[in-house]
C-alpha cells in the first residue's frame, strides 16, 4: 500500500520507520531540514510530488492545531486517486 504521512516530528518519523517494512512510504513536511534522518522512504517537501506519488493512505501527523489546514492543503494533490481507486472497487 501507498502511504503518505504528512509531518515529520516524533510521530512522523516513527510511522515511517515502522511502516516502511511492509508499505511504501513517504513522509512530507514544508521544512526539508526535518527530513534529514529518514530512510528507506520518499521524502517530499512540495505538493506536485504528492500527486505524483498517488498515496493510497494519508495519516496526518502535524501538531493538532494544523490538523485540519494540512489536509485542506493536501488533500486536492490526491482526491483524484483516492476517489478514482474507490469507484473502480
Amino acid at each position: 500500500m501507498k502511504i503518505l504521512i504528512l509531518g515529520a516530528g516524533k510521530m512522523g518519523t516513527f510511522l515511517t520507520d515502522v511502516l516502511c517494512i511492509q508499505h511504501e512510504v513517504a513522509l512530507f513536511d514544508t521544512d526539508p531540514k526535518r527530513l534529514r534522518f529518514v530512510f528507506n522512504t520518499y521524502r517530499m517537501t512540495e505538493y506536485e510530488e504528492v500527486r505524483d506519488f498517488e498515496p493510497e493512505l494519508v495519516i496526518n501527523c502535524v501538531t493538532l492545531k494544523f490538523t485540519i489546514e494540512a489536509f485542506q492543503t493536501v488533500l486536492p494533490y490526491c482526491l483524484k486517486t483516492v476517489f478514482s481507486r474507490t469507484l473502480l472497487r
